[in-house]
């Protein structure tokens, strides 16, 4: 912990402009390693450059409770909304207990860096300090049943929310990823259970990179092709935190919108944002690789695909090819 907290103030030490050795060293204080502080840096994502003794990092913006609370103000007539940003943190997830979410109360983390950041099943969801956005919104539906095809109405609520905001030309991939020039922008994770009242608490994982380190593109960790919001509109970008308050107030107004009827209703642009639509696909489902014609989605959300005369639903898996 200690050593977490010494590495985020340094972070922001160099992130206010470039430091000769002396300045970083006088920083940290006696005794300290410069060159031990400086590595381990790069296993949050940054990468120190150096040129003639002068240390310098890209550029990053952190985030800003009070501009990200902004933002989410006009919603306060309707939620309890509480508010959390973490410098590090194992992964946003976790951050809150289902048996806190009651009524009209929304609990939201975000945080700077995930060191067991999540994605569906047990894949990593990686993504270097301040480079995206990593969010986990707790709230209460108020279902009578599991929201089915949550994950995929969603998924097209935050595309319409990101091109209202300027970014044009995403895609979705069944049933959580947001994709951009056949690069993986983004993605979901949705987790349900109950409160003490047995009430039906989702807990909506999403993350999206902002800005990645251009080192951090050519580490192998990366072969799955991540682009960024700044390589998809780079003129008149807006703020990370400005579009965090954005994606924030989306996701809390669209889990309270949804209704059993919901993925019916947005089916057809489902189909016209779908990755893969009409595609011959390999999907991974119960240990079992499904080959066929993706169809689109069921009005439940699942994924129809076509092996011959057959239309066959799957409920749950994730596509290989």
């Amino acid at each position: 912990m200690i050593q977490e907290k010494i590495l985020v103030s340094l972070i922001r030490f160099l992130n206010e402009g470039s430091k000769d050795r002396r300045a970083i060293e006088y920083f940290l204080g006696r005794g300290k390693n410069i060159d031990h502080y400086l590595d381990e840096l790069n296993l949050l994502g940054i990468y120190p450059q150096i040129e003639n003794d002068i240390y310098s990092i890209e550029k990053i913006e952190l985030l800003d409770k009070s501009l990200i609370s902004e933002i989410l103000s006009p919603l306060e007539n309707s939620f309890q909304i509480q508010l959390m940003i973490e410098d590090i943190i194992e992964t946003t997830s976790k951050a809150f207990s289902p048996s806190e979410i009651f009524n009209n109360r929304v609990k939201i983390c975000l945080a700077e860096f995930q060191t067991q950041g999540r994605g569906r099943g047990k894949r990593e969801w990686l993504s270097p300090f301040s480079s995206g956005i990593c969010c986990s919104v707790y709230t209460q539906l108020h279902l009578k049943s599991a929201p089915l095809g949550l994950s995929v109405f969603m998924g097209v609520q935050l595309v319409n929310l990101l091109e209202s905001i300027g970014f044009i030309g995403l895609q979705l991939k069944w049933p959580n990823d947001i994709f951009f020039n056949e690069q993986k922008l983004g993605g979901i994770l949705i987790e349900l259970s109950q409160n003490k009242n047995n009430d039906l608490i989702v807990n909506f994982g999403f993350g999206i990179n902002y800005a990645l380190p251009n080192e951090f593109r050519s580490l192998n960790a990366t072969n799955n092709k991540p682009i960024d919001l700044k390589s998809v509109k780079n003129e008149n970008l807006l703020s990370r935190n400005e579009i965090t308050g954005y994606i924030l107030k989306a996701i809390i107004v669209s889990i309270h919108e949804f209704t059993p009827d919901s993925v019916k209703e947005i089916r057809d642009h489902w189909n016209e944002l779908d990755y893969f639509h009409d595609q011959n696909i390999s999907v991974e489902s119960d240990n079992e690789i499904i080959h066929g014609y993706n169809r689109g989605i069921d009005i439940d959300g699942s994924l129809l695909i076509e092996q011959g005369s057959n239309l066959r639903k799957i409920i749950s898996g994730h596509i290989v090819h």
